[in-house]
């Protein structure tokens, strides 16, 4: 069944010929379209064809050659230069006018030497090479997927470049075969050594800042300031840290809806891949920001911004400390109950709990067409969440408790408010039913 799989990567056409060296396949007794989608390799680079010849070709219609063909043990390097040989026929007859050379490996066969083109550092080259008297080849030097598809997350530069040496390669077809000038900044950000992980291991709460982290920083410049976590922070210390870090982050995530932040597309591709999709699938906005981050990661005009962003902080609840807040929350003893504080209180945590739970009830089911208003209530959430859940606030006890209670549930209830509309009866209902 290997064998069969590797006839039919063989058999698209002979205008451009990707070479790789063994692409990882779980099993090969399924049909081919499977086999594709069951490698991380070939469905990788099924997605740089489609993308590099903007949906006109596919791994279908390319021909596909592994250089250790039918090799029956993966790791053995007996029968190298066999492999190559077969390679070496295959190429004299398809006459390919583009290679695409996705190894570095040196070639056992010396015919298959001619091949071997410089390619250290990420670098694409260039070179034409003769495969026989009448007919020339264009051989462009890459670098395999999988360095790609391995670090996605945590580097999405590299499949950036990637990206770039297919339609350079692609491009040769119509004349067209010169990289941009970004893809050398993308190749020195390759070059960068650096902890190449699937996921870090992170709080939530250090996730946020990272997220922010990448939309006010330059990309290639993140490592000069890395967002820390103080370990000897009193409790108050460290809930106003949580607050402020998911509050930034959902105005960050705010201003890019509204267009007034453009970190670039790597920036939102680590943000997505490496951040949001793992660490924050439990937010009731999950799926909305998803939605965002891969539009707006679509529409950015660079790969990398030319100079930090400068967020546009509009004035909302981010910009206050606590203390500033718990100022403009005064409460007069009228308002209290009989019973006093700890009565008010309890009343309190358990209004605040029901609209709490409609508030977030709301952004689950809430269309990308509310996202800026439900982005204001998630900030909100995320803002007052941690002393709501903590049930006490020792910062002035009792009475500071129910203050800070008393303007979560009054912004809550007008942020709420807002999304009601009122039916030709005179009922005010949601808009979301």
């Amino acid at each position: 069944m290997e064998a069969m799989q590797a006839c039919n990567l063989a058999t698209g056409y002979s205008d451009v010929i990707i070479l790789l060296e063994r692409p990882r396949a779980k099993t090969y007794d399924i049909a081919f379209e499977k086999f594709v989608q069951n490698s991380d390799t070939l469905r990788a680079v099924d997605e740089l064809i489609r993308f590099a010849t903007k949906g006109t070709r596919s791994i279908y219609t390319v021909t596909v050659l592994d250089a250790f063909s039918f090799q029956e043990i993966r790791e053995s390097t007996v029968n190298n230069k066999e492999c190559h040989k077969l390679l070496g026929k295959i190429l004299r007859v398809k006459k390919p006018r583009v290679v695409i050379r996705c190894h570095r490996d040196k070639y056992q066969d010396p015919w298959m030497r001619r091949f071997e083109v410089q390619g250290e550092g990420y670098r694409l080259w260039r070179s034409e090479i003769s495969i026989d008297d009448n007919h020339t080849t264009v051989v462009f030097q890459s670098f395999h997927p999988s360095c790609a598809i391995h670090n996605t997350d945590c580097r999405p530069e590299y499949r950036a470049l990637l990206i770039h040496h297919f339609v350079a390669a692609f491009g040769e077809l119509q004349g067209r075969g010169q990289l941009p000038t970004c893809a050398e900044d993308l190749r020195l950000l390759c070059l960068r050594k650096g902890e190449r992980r699937t996921k870090p291991t992170l709080s939530l709460y250090l996730a946020a800042r990272y997220i922010r982290h990448l939309f006010s920083e330059r990309y290639d410049e993140l490592d000069k300031a890395i967002p820390i976590e103080i370990a000897d922070s009193t409790p108050e210390e460290a809930m106003k840290d949580c607050s402020h870090a998911f509050s930034a982050m959902y105005q960050c995530f705010s201003n890019l809806s509204k267009g007034e932040c453009s970190p670039g597309s790597l920036a939102i591709a680590k943000i997505m891949n490496f951040y949001w999709k793992d660490f924050f699938k439990q937010e009731p906005l999950f799926r909305q920001i998803a939605w965002l981050l891969r539009m707006k990661g679509c529409q950015q005009q660079e790969w990398i911004t030319p100079k930090p962003n400068t967020l546009k902080l509009d004035g909302s609840i981010i910009l206050l400390s606590i203390e500033e807040r718990l100022e403009r929350l005064t409460i007069r003893e009228a308002d209290l109950p009989e019973g006093g504080l700890t009565r008010k209180r309890a009343e309190l945590l358990k209004k605040t709990g029901e609209k709490t739970r409609e508030a977030e009830g709301h952004l689950r089911q809430a269309p990308v067409t509310e996202l800026a208003e439900s982005m204001r209530i998630a900030e909100v959430l995320q803002y007052y969440g941690p002393f709501w859940q903590s049930g006490t606030n020792s910062l002035d006890g009792n009475m500071v408790n129910v203050v800070f209670h008393h303007g979560y549930l009054n912004e809550l209830e007008r942020l709420l408010q807002g999304l009601l509309i009122t039916t030709p009866e005179g009922d005010l209902v949601p808009r979301i039913l």
